[in-house]
């Protein structure tokens, strides 16, 4: 259920700051429709706060269940699957100078290499994340090695 609903909140957002608040819009949403179903409370309420804290990264509150951290795994995994990969391959070099890709492709890999050292609440989900930016920093890498050939 939190899964289905972490990102309803994306049809209120219409500006960009509140596109970085949409957990939060989320999780209200949330809570009204599962209690509007007569939902388990103790159930909404860890449903409720996985969702709000869905979109943290190092920041993680003490009191995160393992729960609400695979929540934030699950939309982890999806953040880093092929198709964004593919979506930031070609913000990386699309009209952009052979060395402005390799910048952009040394900021996305590192960025890669941050997200694979942030905790996560399961093997199964380190050992997915882990597979997923591996494979994005490989496809980088190969991309830095033929604007590399640009120069030339």
């Amino acid at each position: 259920m939190a899964c289905l609903l972490h990102d309803v909140g994306y049809r209120e957002c219409e500006t960009w700051e509140e596109h970085m608040k949409h957990h939060l819009v989320s999780a209200d949403i949330a809570k009204r429709y599962l209690e509007a179903i007569n939902y388990d409370e103790q159930a909404t309420s860890e449903i409720v706060k996985g969702i709000a804290r869905h979109n943290l990264t190092d920041r993680l509150p003490e009191d995160m269940t393992l729960f609400q951290m695979t929540v934030r795994d699950s939309d982890d995994i999806d953040r880093y699957d092929i198709i964004r990969t593919a979506m930031l391959l070609g913000e990386c070099v699309n009209d952009k100078p052979y060395e402005e890709i390799l910048e952009s492709c040394d900021r996305a890999i590192d960025e890669a290499k941050w997200f694979m050292s942030l905790k996560r609440g399961t093997q199964t989900a380190q050992k997915l994340i882990q597979k997923e930016c591996r494979h994005r920093i490989s496809l980088l890498q190969e991309m830095k090695e033929q604007a590399k050939k640009g120069f030339v």
